[in-house]
């Protein structure tokens, strides 16, 4: 029920589906005339020569230079009137057309290029806001300054950490399905956010589902085993965690045996490019340690989580990136 306001244009975003094409128009005999030889266009079928601009757009260059051939012929006024005319309704489709094939609202925008970010944040809002099917005004294209979407900041927010993994459960249902995907190729994704929950709050922990998802949509990874593979959900745990401009909900509560990295405030990393990591994260959930994103990357990166100055845990290693290399 919670994916039931999901338009189709939206589905097939997320399953790459394309749009049929429409009817190829007819065209009547005199309008074939024209197609098959553009010479013949002359004072007499100027509206028809239009009708083929309409039908078949590929044809309106030749048309429009056919025309121009008659203005510079002798034609009567009307003719020249008529001509202009003719070519100013062709020029108007030309501009129809392009105009036509933007993204007219931030919606339409979200939809397409961040498919599985938009689902995720549309089954959060029905979930928190049941039945509202009325479009936030706020997230509409504006087209004074070109923007195109307004991201997390006025999504509707999980309010508690059960909702979020509702929210992430139904997400999880949906997609595969759509995508015909096993279940398990989303297991690390509901493990991490349900980890983020219990290490930070509900809010860090939907910013950060909301954050690996847009990742994915961008088309960088494959698909969400490669982002984990990577590394780079734990580049984006960190920047979600420092940089969260939402107020948390309740203070961080870090369980017994927990995940260290709650408990780091990264530095500079002062080692050269491709130095040696320390290796002090650890998965929460899988007791791994956490391979650097920027480290193994093609070309690498420099890193950007040091281990801070002042901590006897990492005598030795202070300006080392924390993950490992």
């Amino acid at each position: 029920m919670e994916v039931r306001n999901v338009d189709g244009a939206h589905i097939d975003n997320l399953v790459g589906g394309i749009n049929v094409a429409a009817p190829v128009a007819t065209l009547s005999v005199a309008e074939q005339a024209i197609f098959d030889d553009v010479t013949t266009i002359n004072g007499a079928n100027i509206g028809t020569a239009r009708s083929v601009a309409d039908k078949r757009p590929a044809k309106r260059s030749v048309i429009i230079d056919q025309l121009n051939t008659l203005l510079n012929g002798p034609p009567a006024a009307a003719t020249v009137t008529n001509v202009n005319s003719a070519i100013e309704a062709i020029r108007a489709l030309e501009a129809s057309d392009v105009a036509g094939g933007g993204v007219t609202s931030t919606a339409e925008y979200k939809q397409v290029n961040f498919p599985m970010a938009t689902l995720l944040q549309s089954i959060i809002k029905s979930i928190e806001k049941g039945t509202e099917v009325i479009p936030d005004q706020r997230e509409m294209l504006d087209p004074s300054n070109g923007k195109k979407y307004i991201p997390f900041d006025r999504a509707t927010k999980a309010s508690c950490d059960a909702n979020l993994m509702y929210g992430v459960h139904t997400f999880v249902v949906a997609v595969t399905a759509l995508k015909k995907e096993a279940p398990q190729v989303y297991h690390t994704f509901s493990n991490e956010v349900r980890r983020a929950c219990v290490v930070n709050n509900t809010t860090v922990a939907h910013e950060y589902a909301d954050a690996i998802l847009r990742a994915v949509d961008g088309g960088v990874y494959a698909n969400i085993k490669v982002l984990f593979a990577s590394g780079e959900h734990n580049r984006i745990y960190e920047e979600v965690r420092d940089n969260s401009k939402v107020k948390p909900h309740k203070p961080d509560k870090i369980p017994s045996g927990g995940d260290p990295r709650a408990r780091i405030k990264f530095g500079a990393v002062t080692t050269p490019l491709g130095g040696p990591g320390a290796a002090v994260i650890t998965d929460f959930a899988t007791g791994r340690k956490k391979k650097c994103s920027r480290f193994h990357a093609t070309p690498q990166a420099p890193c950007s989580a040091g281990l801070p100055d002042g901590d006897p845990r990492w005598t030795g290693k202070v300006g080392w990136c924390a993950f490992e290399h």
